[in-house]
């Protein structure tokens, strides 16, 4: 499954009680800036074949922690302990291209439950079986290579290293076009629309079925265990960004 998020400020209206968001007519709300998205690519596994993680300490390695299958590949700026996203350090190349690979539940709990991000997910039925594990492998190859050595880059006009170019070189390097889809290929080095990328390669239409991941998990975002685990990671985070301006001010 494909998906994105726009991570601009949502547009917002003065109503009867207050500020309300804008929504659009597809039910997403609308965003300040239409071009700053992430893409990311979500796998589900069949039911026979988990990824089980161990613990580092079970040597004999008896049996899993746990089993996963439903995950997402991800590749993400990360900076120094205080430093967040920002446009500058990105277009710069002072940030890491972190290449990550975790549950949609956590990934639920990061962009949703803490960010209170609107995922949108769409299906891409167009690979077939062999592509779509293609595809998986030579992300993990990719992740593998670029370890933590690589830079970002939000924008170049070669070697564009960013949330959307990379997986769509990956993409691209496992799926079947015609001519004018491939001619299409050449646009995927700037984060403006990760879906009209999709569209252009012949993967989704106007008429495509997009949903919202946090509709599918509204249980587990409601669940009181997770809305606690909230509040101590913003308190954490907290605590690390204070940790990290005193650090700066003692240097």
């Amino acid at each position: 499954y494909g998906q994105c998020f726009n991570f601009s400020k949502m547009k917002m209206k003065q109503g009867k009680e207050g500020l309300e968001t804008v929504f659009g007519k597809n039910g997403f709300p609308k965003r300040k800036y239409t071009f700053l998205n992430h893409l990311q690519c979500r796998i589900k596994l069949k039911d026979d074949c988990p990824i089980e993680l161990f613990s580092i300490d079970d040597r004999d390695c008896a049996s899993p922690l746990i089993e996963i299958y439903d995950f997402i590949y991800s590749l993400e700026a990360i900076g120094p302990p205080g430093v967040e996203y920002n446009a500058v350090d990105g277009l710069l190349g002072n940030l890491i291209a972190a290449h990550r690979f975790f549950s949609t539940e956590e990934m639920v709990f990061e962009r949703i439950v803490v960010q209170n991000q609107y995922v949108i997910e769409t299906h891409i039925p167009k690979l077939d079986c062999l592509q779509k594990r293609e595809l998986l492998v030579r992300s993990i190859l990719r992740s593998h290579r670029a370890a933590m050595s690589e830079r970002y880059y939000l924008l170049r006009l070669c070697k564009t290293n960013n949330c959307t170019s990379s997986p769509f070189q990956i993409l691209d390097s496992v799926a079947h076009y015609s001519f004018f889809q491939r001619l299409g290929t050449g646009l995927y080095r700037f984060p403006i629309s990760p879906m009209l990328y999709l569209r252009i390669r012949g993967f989704v239409t106007p008429s495509s079925r997009q949903t919202l991941v946090r509709d599918e998990f509204q249980t587990y975002i409601q669940d009181p265990v997770v809305q606690e685990r909230k509040s101590a990671f913003l308190k954490r985070r907290s605590q690390a960004k204070r940790d990290a301006r005193a650090n700066a001010n003692v240097n």
